[in-house]
């Protein structure tokens, strides 16, 4: 986990998605956030073993959502 200090008040956001179910528990995913900017990216990271791979959209997709209903849930605003 990453230190408060690092995830200020994304803390909550990122251990949600960091918690989010993945096909084998591979987690597929990498999050960046812009620096200066509220903005994150999400990566795919593909897996050596090809079966986890056609999961990876709905891995991804799981991730998101626990990011956005979190961001909601604590009251940080997404913008288009």
């Amino acid at each position: 986990a990453l230190p408060r200090e690092t995830t200020g008040r994304y803390e909550t956001l990122l251990e949600m998605v960091r918690l989010a179910p993945s096909a084998g528990n591979k987690q597929p995913w990498r999050v960046l956030k812009e620096k200066e900017t509220e903005k994150f990216h999400f990566y795919v990271k593909s897996s050596q073993q090809k079966v986890y791979n056609t999961f990876i959209t709905v891995d991804v997709g799981i991730a998101i959502c626990h990011f956005d209903l979190t961001a909601k849930e604590v009251g940080i605003e997404g913008k288009n």
